[in-house]
């Protein structure tokens, strides 16, 4: 029914003399409150550090949350609040509603990101409303992407952004989203007419922007993918959604390389660079040590090969591949498939006229590239063969696929 306003009480003169008002359900559908004109109103504040300012509402409203949006003030923007009103019978919907980023629902390590300016950048701090930092892209690039592991299938109906804050002008001004129930298949979100969809991003540091899905969809990870930026890439996001009645897929799924489940002692390969690319650095998505970030080959030549022993005979349905992050261009670009039983016969992969298959790879140091087989094998090793590179040999990797007894 209305607000009452404070200033600061200190040797300073600090006040709001003017805000606006908004309100939501939800806190991801706002509205700022209208004049009888149908203008957003502009509702008058302090004129000094004591006496307190109410203004009611001509028209009540029915809210959870409220928000006073400053719009003029004397020195610094220092206020003290309350909200007049009463109870009502009014209920908040049941969804959609904010899945755990800023709440914390969502753990630190299901927030993942293509690079990280430093330590003090990390992916677990893109959070919506985080004070205490956000997440940092380390490379100013279109494709930098962070990514959420919302924990279990959820129906999501739309993304709210928001940049550094902080006095810092830095933010992400347009994207892409991407989503995933597994991790191996990625679907871009597309308009009404069939081409990807570029949603708008912020226009200052701290003002949340929410775009909402017109036809939502069931995904368990979502990627939020950088096309432009004011600054610096950086971003604190919500996933917005509720829950869905969708099921996981049995398979496929990602057998470890990512996720640490295969060993250190179980990729190898047939050279490396140095100790700061060994091939235990090559899992799809690692970005610890800077730029140590991946398999090297010691020498540039084709038949460079990255190996992963699965610890079992699985299904082995797909491979997923990235670059190294770093400042220089390294990427592999095409690679041939090989796996055994044994380690001792090994079968390159074919096309369906028998020749070996060449599968296509990176176009830079980021996007994971998917390559999944028409005829999946079933086999205990995966060997990649390098055919072809940017810059240096160097490798991420995923291999894709399920138990055979679910078969």
């Amino acid at each position: 029914m209305g607000t009452i306003i404070q200033g600061r009480v200190t040797n300073n003169l600090e006040w709001v003399t003017s805000y606006k008002l908004q309100y939501s359900t939800d806190r991801i559908s706002w509205t700022t409150y209208a004049g009888s004109d149908g203008s957003e109103m502009v509702f008058p504040g302090n004129v000094n550090k004591h006496i307190p300012v109410t203004n009611l509402l001509n028209n009540s409203v029915d809210a959870r949350y409220v928000r006073f949006v400053i719009q003029s003030w004397i020195n610094r923007i220092a206020m003290r609040v309350e909200i007049v009103g009463c109870n009502t019978t009014e209920v908040p919907p049941a969804c959609p509603h904010l899945l755990g980023m800023e709440s914390g629902a969502i753990p630190d390590d299901s927030i993942i990101a293509s690079s990280i300016f430093g330590p003090e950048y990390d992916p677990s701090l893109g959070r919506l409303n985080h004070v205490g930092g956000t997440w940092a892209a380390k490379y100013n690039a279109i494709g930098q992407w962070l990514q959420v592991d919302l924990g279990e299938m959820k129906r999501v109906m739309g993304t709210i952004i928001q940049g550094r804050g902080k006095d810092h002008s830095q933010w992400v001004t347009s994207y892409k989203l991407q989503y995933s129930t597994d991790r191996v298949i990625w679907t871009t979100y597309a308009g009404s007419d069939g081409s990807e969809m570029v949603f708008p991003g912020n226009v200052d540091m701290s003002t949340p922007v929410t775009n909402l899905l017109h036809n939502p969809v069931d995904a368990r990870h979502v990627r939020l993918v950088v096309q432009s930026w004011y600054g610096h890439v950086v971003m604190r996001v919500e996933i917005v959604g509720c829950n869905t009645t969708a099921v996981l897929p049995a398979c496929p799924n990602q057998l470890g390389m990512e996720s640490g489940a295969i060993p250190d002692g179980s990729i190898t390969a047939s050279s490396f660079y140095g100790p700061n690319d060994v091939p235990y650095y090559g899992r799809l998505n690692r970005i610890k040590d800077g730029a140590w970030s991946a398999w090297i080959a010691k020498y540039n030549i084709i038949g460079q090969w990255l190996q992963v022993d699965l610890g079992e005979m699985k299904r082995v349905t797909g491979t997923i591949i990235q670059g190294r992050v770093s400042s220089i261009a390294q990427w592999v670009t095409s690679y041939k498939l090989q796996y055994s039983t044994d380690r001792i016969s090994w079968t390159t992969y074919t096309d369906s006229d028998g020749s070996e298959m060449g599968f296509p790879g990176n176009i830079d140091m980021s996007i994971p590239v998917t390559n999944l087989l028409n005829n999946p094998v079933d086999a205990r090793y995966v060997r990649f063969v390098v055919q072809s590179w940017v810059g240096d040999i160097a490798m991420r990797a995923e291999i894709v696929g399920c138990n055979t007894s679910r078969l």
